[in-house]
């Protein structure tokens, strides 16, 4: 990750989180809560592409290392499954 979070770190007070970037240890923000630097690192790392390569690199080799036929997501219950007819025109009744 190309920033962390630290408290009392970089160059904030002892009792402030810190959000720092991990290449050359500048701080980027001082923040009162734990939740307002998240939220700061959150922001960086939406806005910047190298950021959202490694997310996606990472995610592809996630996908890659299940076991083949793993289901991805649970799977759909039939009573939520719709069924899809076709041929079947606007204001005609299906059944």
């Amino acid at each position: 990750m190309p920033y962390h979070l630290s408290q009392g770190g970089g160059s904030c007070a002892a009792g402030e989180w810190a959000v720092v970037k991990d290449d050359d240890g500048k701080t980027m923000g001082c923040h009162g809560s734990q939740a307002d630097a998240k939220a700061q690192l959150a922001a960086l790392y939406a806005n910047d592409p190298a950021a959202d390569r490694a997310r996606a690199t990472a995610a592809v080799k996630r996908r890659a290392a299940r076991p083949a036929g793993a289901e991805s997501r649970a799977p759909v219950p039939q009573d939520r499954v719709i069924t899809v007819r076709r041929g079947v025109g606007r204001g005609q009744r299906v059944g």
